[in-house]
C-alpha cells in the first residue's frame, strides 16, 4: 500500500471512531429542550451519571445567541439548568452571604442554577489563598455547598 492509501484508511477509521463515540440526543430529550427553548440550538449533548441516575447534559445556544445548559432526565424531564452570568448580575442577598464567609476573595465566574422545582441557586467559583474553591448560596443567601479548596500548584 502506498502513504496515501493508508493515510486515508488511518483518517476514515478516526472519524468512524469519533462519529461512534458521539451521543445523539434521545427524541424526548431533544423535544423537550425544543419545547422549553423554542428557537434555540443544541450544541452538544453528552450522556453522564449523577448519583446514579442516567441524565444528559444539553449545552444549548438560546434564540437570542446566548449559551445555556441543561440536565435532562431521558424522558424528557429537565432537571435543571445553569446559565453563566456576570458577577455583578448576582443577587445582593447572594454577595453579602459571599463576602460575610470569604472577605475580599473575588468572584471569579458565577452561574444561575435553576432547579426543576423553581428553586433559584447561585455557583460561584473564586480562588481564596492560592486556592480555587466554589460554593453553591440559595437565591435566600443560604451557603449550600462549598467545594475543598485545591491544593495551589507551586510556581517555579
Amino acid at each position: 500500500m502506498d502513504r496515501l492509501t493508508i493515510g486515508v484508511a488511518v483518517l476514515l477509521f478516526g472519524v468512524g471512531f469519533a462519529m461512534a463515540a458521539a451521543v445523539e440526543c434521545p427524541t424526548p430529550v431533544k423535544a423537550s429542550v425544543a419545547k422549553a427553548y423554542p428557537g434555540s440550538t443544541i450544541t452538544g449533548c453528552k450522556q453522564e451519571t449523577e448519583k446514579g441516575a442516567v441524565q444528559f447534559e444539553v449545552k444549548l445556544s438560546t434564540k437570542d445567541g446566548k449559551p445555556l445548559e441543561a440536565d435532562v432526565a431521558p424522558d424528557g424531564a429537565i432537571l435543571q439548568t445553569e446559565e453563566q452570568i456576570a458577577p455583578q448580575k448576582l443577587p445582593a442577598v447572594v454577595l453579602d452571604t459571599f463576602k460575610a464567609r470569604y472577605g475580599e476573595s473575588k468572584v471569579g465566574k458565577a452561574e444561575k442554577i435553576v432547579k426543576a422545582g423553581g428553586a433559584i441557586e447561585y455557583e460561584i467559583a473564586f480562588t481564596r489563598g492560592g486556592a480555587k474553591m466554589e460554593v453553591t448560596i440559595s437565591h435566600e443567601g443560604k451557603v449550600l455547598e462549598e467545594e475543598s479548596p485545591e491544593k495551589p500548584t507551586p510556581t517555579k
